[in-house]
């Protein structure tokens, strides 16, 4: 986890607790991409929110090591909240691709038994304010590219195994509100995707911006 954290100033409202953001890059799960790590950084930083750009676990790693690896993340956040200046409140995470396919499992996954397990807690403090979703994949039972899911499952898996990890059939009224970004003409991850989870959170009344 790469910490940009910004400097807390007299002269400068609200530095003491700044809002801040988890950036998961796209890649495949083969990978996490330069290109959406600290460039996207930047950006957020220039607005006044500390930024952090989580290198998650990739092939050969399997589901759900990187998703524990962002709660985990979340949950570190809050702890070091006060010696880094965050907002507990406003604690957000922002996925691009595969991103923001780890981003969504998490947005509609948080309630889940598994991180309780996983903790040895029910205090939820791997639970984010919501996710900011950049060209997400969200199906993984309607994908034609099937290499991402050898890379998050392995070389063997099943249907079953491809509906628990598409995240259009896990939102639920526990979902995190949501700001999601596609374009049409997207060749790699069809804007489907996007459409298709939207149409869920609009089922179940979760806020949301597309």
């Amino acid at each position: 986890l790469q910490a940009y954290i910004l400097s807390k100033s007299k002269e400068i409202k609200g530095s003491d607790k700044r809002p801040a953001v988890i950036i998961c890059p796209g890649g495949s799960y083969f990978f996490t991409s330069d290109r959406e790590a600290e460039p996207i950084a930047m950006r957020f930083l220039g607005r006044g929110i500390h930024a952090f750009v989580l290198r998650y676990s990739t092939e050969p790693a399997k589901y759900p090591c990187a998703l524990l690896e962002l709660a985990q993340s979340v949950v570190m956040l809050k702890e070091k909240s006060e010696e880094w200046g965050i907002d507990e409140s406003r604690i957000v995470i922002c996925g691009f691709s595969a991103g923001g396919h780890l981003c969504a499992l998490l947005g509609t996954m948080w309630n889940g038994k598994m991180f309780e397990q996983y903790f040895e807690t029910k205090d939820k403090k791997w639970r984010p304010y919501g996710m900011i979703l950049g060209y997400p994949l969200i199906t993984a039972i309607d994908y034609d590219d099937r290499s991402l899911y050898r890379n998050l499952l392995g070389s063997e898996f099943n249907n079953d195994q491809l509906k628990q990890i598409s995240a259009e059939l896990l939102v639920s009224e526990d979902t995190l509100p949501a700001f999601i970004w596609h374009t049409g003409e997207d060749e790699v991850v069809p804007v489907k995707n996007a459409l298709m989870f939207v149409n869920g959170l609009e089922k179940y009344a979760i806020p949301f911006e597309l």
